[in-house]
């Protein structure tokens, strides 16, 4: 494993490559279709002018090798990389312990509990807090429909355009960093105890503060 820069970041044991100034994310997921659809949004919705600048990388790996493939990457890489993983509770019996892994090695973990449309529901202003997956994924569905016009599908390519164009990005990480805080104020510091909380507002959060600092 290389060595660690100042901000924390993962540097791979090769030099002289040209790094984006505005930073490289590497994320692995362990969804194949709903995470990556989300975050690929994400990356085709930067400014044209700060593409190049600020970098997404997303790739797929199984739940339990995200971790160790970011690892491995990162090993054979000269990038300076700021490493993410991204995954629901819904059934990992080792959530809190994968979390406490990637933290280990100065990974990011942008995890939801019970799933990722709880942060779905956030831009539409709601905040379900449901245990269960299936009925975190109706609830979505119902305010989709409503508000969208169309059926929610996990295979849309186009989700993260749809949100943003009839929900309110910043209304989202708000509802999330508010119920983390709460919370952790609370005293429930594991992950799986924080029930309809995602912490891919922090990723949305810190993407969207360089885009607006540097794309005028």
């Amino acid at each position: 494993m290389g060595k660690r820069d100042r901000a924390g970041k993962i540097e791979a044991r090769k030099v002289g490559f040209r790094e984006p100034d505005l930073g490289y994310y590497y994320i692995v997921t362990d969804a194949v279709e709903t995470e990556p659809n989300f975050l690929n949004g994400v990356k085709r919705n930067l400014p044209e002018k700060i593409r190049g600048r600020l970098v997404i990388r997303v790739k797929s790996s199984k739940t339990y090798d995200m971790v160790d493939t970011i690892l491995e990457d990162i090993s054979k890489s000269p990038i300076i990389y700021d490493p993410w993983i991204v995954f629901d509770r819904d059934q990992v019996k080792e959530f809190n312990i994968i979390i406490d892994k990637a933290k280990r090695h100065g990974i990011n973990a942008g995890w939801s509990n019970p799933c990722i449309e709880t942060l779905f529901s956030s831009y539409f202003g709601k905040s379900p807090s449901m245990y269960d997956q299936n009925n975190c994924i109706k609830e979505f569905e119902k305010t989709y429909l409503r508000i969208a016009g169309k059926s929610y599908s996990k295979n849309n390519k186009n989700i993260y355009d749809e949100l943003i164009e009839n929900g309110n990005e910043k209304e989202a990480i708000k509802i999330h960093k508010t119920k983390y805080k709460q919370y952790i104020t609370e005293g429930k510091n594991q992950p799986s105890e924080m029930i309809g909380v995602s912490l891919l507002y922090k990723l949305l959060e810190e993407i969207g503060d360089k885009v607006s600092k540097n794309s005028h």
